[in-house]
């Protein structure tokens, strides 16, 4: 019993102390702006010590902003923020407690160094200092922090493209009180800004990180220019060229994913590189004065612009060339082939050879490779294209045409050339580059095989059809796909453009890519469905439902009609009542299906639609006149 007594009287007292001194451990920068100033536990902790745990070899989801330890989840009371006065100075504590600042026991428990103690002379002696753990030996190698700000009141918009270092002080953390500058920064929204604070040691001990979050606010005569995204810091202590000049992100390094900056090797003193809030990655001491836009800057998704401009000239050349021997042998295979070009030059200029890009990058020029090199077979056989006819030999409308070949690459285009931008996927520029194999990636690809497949194995089984001398004249295409879909090569088509798009999208679901870098992938939705429209409204079905539907009805109405073919319009009509016009479906399922179902769902819309009464007496007598 007196055992019992006296173990629980140890426990006691042992809980007593770390109650009134704190747990001695890291620092952190305390103020009643922070996240995580009262702990996780939901109620006024005096004594927390949540805000100081190191982030090493996490996942990015995890480190940020102390997610892992949910610290985030607790902001500061409403009403408090850490101020930001412009062109002026802000003061926050380093502590290893907040036992040990003025926010807790009203400071009874402050000394010079955040662990509430004095150390004159401390570290001279060249150890590391581990009373307090600042992974130094001395004031001279402290390593740096910082202090970063995002235009965003809600946590979960901040980026590391919009959270942007505004201000650096050299050598800490060292003493408890640490005052940083503020350069002429503009006004938060009403709710304020999201701000955080940044150390990464340099030495004396394990290579960590700390992140933490505050609610701020910008005080006094707010600037007028807005921040400009940040970039990537580089090491740069041997070549100062190389330093990232202007607005910067805040360093974060030796995690699990969500690293932006990579270093190794010794640096000039003979140690191993630690990136740090310093000179060594480029980061001035005091306001960082030189992140601002120039007025009417704006943002951009930094899309390859010189890849555009590679394109344009091979197209105005083959227009020239076409135009001038009034010949189709390269119209269509130079539209096919410049999806290959535009592909491989977005990937060689953009410089992000990861396995998503390479992967979208080879779909597109097997797409582009096999449309171009059939188009080509084709006109090769057959001697011209009739589609060309009447513009072939009218200038400004066969430039028209050539002009509108570069839009329809450069739009369908759109999401492979956004992500092999570096904006997207280079992680040192805010880029985003999830492990490939997401269940996007995966969707994307099966999508893009099935469609490939179809578009090639239908183009294939028509031209054989075509070709073959003792073809039935009165009779459409009826084999393979074709039993099941008017335009089988069309559908395959589309649904290789959302394959590319969906696999193209696997950025988006890392939360470091930016916010307008999201809308640009997500924008870039406009190639699947502009390739939909252009086939369904433009190029595609209509040049070719009533033309065909027209040459049917004229084998059997026409001036030329022949008793042999007297079932053609016939036959005709009932292979589209059981025939889908895109779509693959077997006849016995489409036939019977309610025609308001086909005519809007299934995409038979009324256009399409051959009148025998009121286009078939155009049909006849424009006929009448041609074999007059």
């Amino acid at each position: 019993m007196a055992r019992t007594c006296i173990f629980a009287l140890l426990i006691l007292l042992i809980g007593l102390t770390i109650t009134i001194q704190g747990v001695q451990a890291h620092v952190a920068a305390w103020h009643y702006g922070m996240y995580c100033l009262n702990g996780t536990s939901g109620y006024d902790n005096p004594n927390t010590n949540d805000a100081i745990q190191p982030l090493y070899r996490m996942t990015k989801d995890d480190w940020w902003f102390h997610h892992f330890n949910k610290c985030d989840r607790f902001p500061p009371q409403e009403g408090d923020f850490l101020d930001l006065p412009v062109n002026g100075t802000f003061t926050v504590e380093h502590a290893l407690n907040r036992a040990f600042t003025t926010l807790s026991y009203n400071g009874e428990d402050i000394g010079d160094f955040g662990d509430g103690e004095d150390h004159p002379g401390m570290g001279e002696d060249g150890d590391c200092i581990t009373a307090i753990n600042i992974h130094t030996q001395n004031e001279s190698m402290a390593a740096g922090t910082a202090f970063a700000i995002s235009y965003h009141s809600n946590m979960s918009l901040v980026t590391f493209e919009n959270l942007v270092v505004f201000t650096v002080l050299y050598h800490t953390p060292w003493k408890r009180i640490a005052t940083y500058s503020v350069p002429n920064l503009p006004a938060c929204p009403p709710e304020g800004c999201i701000c955080a604070w940044g150390w990464i040691p340099n030495g004396c001990g394990t290579a960590n990180m700390y992140h933490l979050g505050y609610r701020c606010k910008v005080v006094g005569q707010t600037g007028d220019a807005a921040v400009a995204p940040g970039q990537a810091p580089v090491w740069c202590e041997d070549d100062p060229d190389r330093c990232v000049n202007g607005a910067k992100q805040m360093l974060y390094w030796h995690q699990v994913d969500g690293n932006n900056i990579e270093v190794e090797g010794l640096d000039l003193a003979g140690d191993h590189k630690s990136p740090a809030y310093n000179a060594k990655c480029g980061f001035r001491n005091g306001a960082q004065t030189d992140i601002f836009l120039e007025p009417g800057t704006a943002t951009s998704t930094n899309v390859p612009p010189s890849a555009i401009r590679h394109k344009l000239p091979s197209l105005l050349l083959g227009f020239a060339i076409a135009w001038t021997f009034q010949f189709d042998k390269i119209t269509d295979f130079t539209g096919g082939s410049n999806f290959f070009i535009l592909a491989l030059l977005t990937l060689l200029i953009g410089n992000e050879f990861h396995a998503r890009n390479i992967v979208a990058s080879v779909l597109v020029m097997v797409w582009a490779t096999r449309i171009a090199g059939f188009l080509l077979y084709r006109v090769l056989k057959t001697g011209s294209d009739t589609r060309f006819d009447e513009i072939r030999s009218s200038f400004l409308k066969f430039l028209g045409f050539w002009l509108g070949q570069i839009i329809w690459v450069w739009t369908v285009s759109l999401p492979l050339t956004i992500l092999n931008s570096p904006a997207i996927s280079d992680t040192t520029r805010s880029g985003s580059n999830p492990a490939f194999g997401t269940s996007r990636d995966i969707a994307g690809i099966v999508l893009w095989v099935l469609g490939w497949l179809i578009e090639t194995v239908s183009d294939a089984q028509k031209f054989r059809y075509k070709m073959a001398k003792d073809k039935p004249k009165d009779k459409p295409v009826l084999t393979g796909l074709w039993k099941w879909s008017r335009h089988p090569p069309y559908f395959g088509e589309i649904m290789c453009w959302w394959g590319i798009w969906i696999l193209c999208l696997s950025p988006t679901t890392n939360g470091s890519l930016s916010s307008h870098s999201k809308s640009a992938q997500y924008g870039a939705i406009v190639s699947p469905l502009f390739t939909l429209i252009l086939l369904m409204f433009g190029s595609g079905v209509p040049t070719a439902e009533k033309p065909q539907a027209k040459k049917f009805f004229l084998m059997s109405y026409g001036e030329n009609a022949k008793q042999e073919h007297a079932h053609a319009w016939s036959n005709y009509k009932e292979y589209l009542r059981k025939t889908s016009i895109l779509i693959p479906i077997p006849p016995v399922v489409y036939k019977p299906l309610p025609r308001l179902l086909k005519q809007t769902l299934l995409l038979d819309f009324p256009m399409y639609q051959f009148d025998q009464v009121r286009d078939g007496v155009v049909a006849v007598e424009q006929s009448r006149r041609e074999s007059a």
